[in-house]
C-alpha cells in the first residue's frame, strides 16, 4: 500500500514538473491575436494537439528567447502559433512529450471572463443580502448594517448612516480612495472600449433592466459614495472598524461598531473625478441619477477650491486607535488634475481646462507605479482623447508626445521580458499584476491613438501573461485555468466549507519585497521577483483580492470581449 501511494505522489510530481516547463494562456486566445508559448527547458519543436482527438493540427520550431530572465532566472525558448486560427481546444507538447495545460480558441474565450470578474463585485456587495439565486455559496444575510461613529479626529458627534458599497479587498473595510478610483478606471475602460461593456445578463438582480450590468454595478458603489461626502463638499477618507477581522469571520457576523475618519483631499478628488464621469455616462439611462451625479462633483469641487492644499497637512495617516488599510499618499495633485480633466469634460466650463493647463507640469506624468496612488496617466490620456477645444496646441504636443515615450519604454521592456510582461525587478511589489495591466491598459489606449499594432499585441500580450503564460505556469485569475490561484486571503471565502472563493478575482501577483511571513518563510534570500507568489490564504501580500486590481482586469476583459 506505502509503495502504491509512493508511485502515486511521484507521478503527481513529475506531472505537475511537466507541465510547468511549458506556459501559455490557459484560458485561451482570440483566432486572430498572437499566440506565444513558452519553454523553461529547452526545447527545439512544438506540437499544437486538438485535446478530444488528439490530433496534430500545427507544428513548429522554437527559439531561444531569453537567457537568464532577470525576473525569474528562467532560460527560456520561445515558439509562435499565432497562424492557427481554428476555433477549438488544444494543448502544446513539446518533441520530449511534455504537455501544457489546454486552453481555447474562438471568439467569445474572454465573454465568461468579463461576465464572472465583474461580477466579483456583486459578490463583494456590503449592506445588502446576497441571495444565493445570484451568489450561490456566498449567499448571505445583510451585513454591517449599524450606523458609523465619527471618529475624533473629524470634529464630529454621533453618527451616520453609510450602509452599502463594496468590501474593499480581502477585509470588510469600505474606502473612498480607492473605491472611486475603481470606479474611475473602469469607467475610462468603457468609454475608451464600450463594446464590450453592454451585457445586461451577467446574474445580479439588475440584469433584465436594460441597463448594462456594468453600470448597474458601478451605480451600486456611487450610492453608497454619496453617504460618505460632508455638507461641505468633502469626503470622509474611510469607513472601518479600529482593527482587521480575525480572517475566518463571515461578514453578517461582523458586528463590531463602524468609524468614520477625517476627510481628506484625496479622496475628496477622486470622488469628483468618478461623479463627473457617472455624469455623462448615467445621462443616456437615468438622467435624475445622472444631475445627482454632477451636482456631488461640483460640490466636490468646490470643496476642493477652497483647500487648495492637501488636507490633512503631509497627506492621510492612521489614527493611533486605527490599524486598518491607509490609502494614504502625500500629494494630491495628480487626483485634482484627474479631477480638472473629468470635470472639464462634463461641463465644459473653462476653468477646469486652466487649471489642468496650469499644473500638468508639476506631477509626474507617467510614474513607475500606475495605481491608486499615481493616476496622471489617466488623466492624460483622458485629456489628450476628449477635451476637444481646450486650446493650447504646444502643451498637447507635449503631453503627446510623453504619452508615446511612454509607449515606446513599455513595448521595449515586454520585448525585453522573458514572459513578455510589463513589469522588471522592483515593479515585483504588492498588486504588481494590477501594475501590470495598468501599464497595459495605458499602451492600448496609446496603440488606437497612434495607430500602432506592436502596441496593440504587446497590450493584449499581457492577458497571456496574467492567464499562465509566466514564469510559474498559474493562472492568477481564481476559476479560469487547469492551475489557477485559489487559496485566496479574502474573508467570504469563510462562507464556504472549504476555503472557496467565486471564479474572477485577480490576486495581487508575485511580492519580490515579502511583506507577509508566508512568503519570508519561503523565499528569503531568492533574487527572482517574478517567482515569489504562494497560493495560499496566508499570503496576503501576493494572494490577497482587491477591488482595484479587478478593476483593470474588468476594462481588459470587456475590451476582449467586445474585439469579437
Amino acid at each position: 500500500m506505502k509503495k502504491s501511494i509512493s508511485i502515486f505522489v511521484l507521478i503527481n510530481i513529475l506531472a505537475v514538473s511537466a507541465f510547468a516547463q511549458i506556459a501559455v494562456n490557459q484560458v485561451g486566445y482570440l483566432p486572430n491575436s498572437q499566440k506565444f508559448v513558452y519553454f523553461s527547458n529547452p526545447a527545439k519543436s512544438f506540437s499544437v494537439v486538438e485535446k478530444n482527438s488528439d490530433k496534430v493540427v500545427f507544428q513548429g520550431k522554437t527559439e531561444l528567447w531569453k537567457s537568464d530572465d532577470p525576473s525569474t532566472g528562467h532560460t527560456i525558448y520561445k515558439a509562435d502559433f499565432s497562424e492557427l486560427l481554428t476555433p477549438g481546444n488544444y494543448y502544446i507538447k513539446s518533441e520530449k512529450g511534455e504537455k501544457s495545460y489546454t486552453f481555447a480558441i474562438n471568439n467569445s474565450v474572454f465573454n465568461e471572463l468579463y461576465n464572472k470578474s465583474l461580477k466579483t463585485f456583486y459578490i463583494q456587495r456590503c449592506g445588502i443580502k446576497l441571495d444565493e439565486k445570484y451568489a450561490g455559496k456566498f449567499a448571505h444575510k445583510a451585513c454591517h448594517l449599524n450606523k458609523a461613529h465619527y471618529h475624533s479626529d473629524t470634529k464630529k458627534t454621533g453618527t451616520r448612516e453609510v450602509s452599502g458599497g463594496w468590501h474593499d479587498a480581502g477585509d470588510y473595510g469600505r474606502y473612498i480612495v480607492n473605491g472611486a478610483y475603481s470606479v474611475a478606471v473602469m469607467f475610462s475602460g468603457y468609454e475608451f472600449f464600450p463594446d464590450g461593456f453592454q451585457s445586461d445578463d451577467i446574474g445580479i438582480p439588475e440584469s433584465g433592466n436594460g441597463i448594462p450590468d456594468f453600470l448597474d454595478e458601478m451605480r451600486y458603489e456611487l450610492e453608497w459614495m454619496f453617504k460618505m461626502q460632508d455638507d461641505d463638499g468633502g469626503l470622509f477618507h474611510k469607513v472601518t472598524e479600529p482593527a482587521f477581522q480575525t480572517l475566518d469571520l463571515k461578514p453578517e457576523n461582523d458586528e463590531k461598531p463602524q468609524i468614520i475618519v477625517i476627510k481628506t483631499t484625496t479622496a475628496t478628488a477622486d470622488f469628483a473625478v468618478v461623479m463627473a464621469q457617472a455624469g455623462r455616462i448615467f445621462k443616456k439611462y437615468d438622467k435624475k441619477f445622472a444631475n445627482k451625479c454632477k451636482k456631488a462633483a461640483l460640490k466636490a469641487w468646490k470643496y476642493l477650491e477652497e483647500n487648495p492644499n492637501i488636507i490633512p497637512e503631509n497627506g492621510f495617516k492612521n489614527p493611533k486607535d486605527i490599524h486598518t488599510g491607509q490609502y494614504d499618499d502625500r500629494d494630491d495633485r495628480d487626483e485634482r488634475l484627474w479631477a480638472a480633466v473629468e470635470m472639464y469634460r462634463t461641463f465644459k466650463k473653462n476653468k477646469y481646462n486652466e487649471y489642468f493647463k496650469t499644473n500638468i507640469k508639476e506631477v509626474n506624468l507617467f510614474p513607475n507605479e500606475i495605481a491608486w496612488r499615481d493616476v496622471a496617466p489617466f488623466a492624460i490620456i483622458n485629456y489628450i482623447k476628449y477635451a476637444k477645444n481646450s486650446g493650447n496646441r504646444e502643451l498637447k504636443q507635449f503631453l503627446i508626445a510623453e504619452w508615446k515615450n511612454f509607449c515606446d519604454k513599455m513595448f521595449l521592456r515586454q520585448n525585453n521580458d522573458g514572459y513578455q510582461a510589463l513589469l522588471i525587478p522592483g515593479d515585483y511589489r504588492w498588486g504588481s499584476l494590477q501594475i501590470n495591466l495598468n501599464f497595459g491598459f495605458i499602451l492600448l489606449a496609446g496603440a488606437y491613438e497612434f495607430e500602432n499594432n506592436n502596441f496593440k499585441n504587446a497590450a493584449i500580450g499581457q492577458i497571456n501573461f496574467i492567464l499562465g503564460a509566466n514564469g510559474l505556469n498559474k493562472s492568477f485569475v481564481t476559476g479560469f485555468g487547469e492551475n489557477a490561484a485559489s487559496k485566496v486571503h479574502n474573508r467570504i471565502c469563510s462562507l464556504t466549507n472549504n476555503w472557496e472563493i467565486y471564479p474572477g478575482f485577480l490576486v495581487g501577483g508575485p511580492n519580490e519585497n515579502l511583506e507577509d511571513s508566508a512568503l519570508r518563510k519561503k523565499f528569503s534570500g531568492h533574487n527572482t521577483p517574478g517567482l515569489c507568489y504562494l497560493d495560499s490564504r496566508d499570503s496576503y501580500a501576493s494572494n490577497e483580492t482587491c477591488i482595484n486590481w479587478n478593476a483593470i482586469l474588468v476594462v481588459y476583459a470587456g475590451y476582449l470581449n467586445g474585439l469579437k
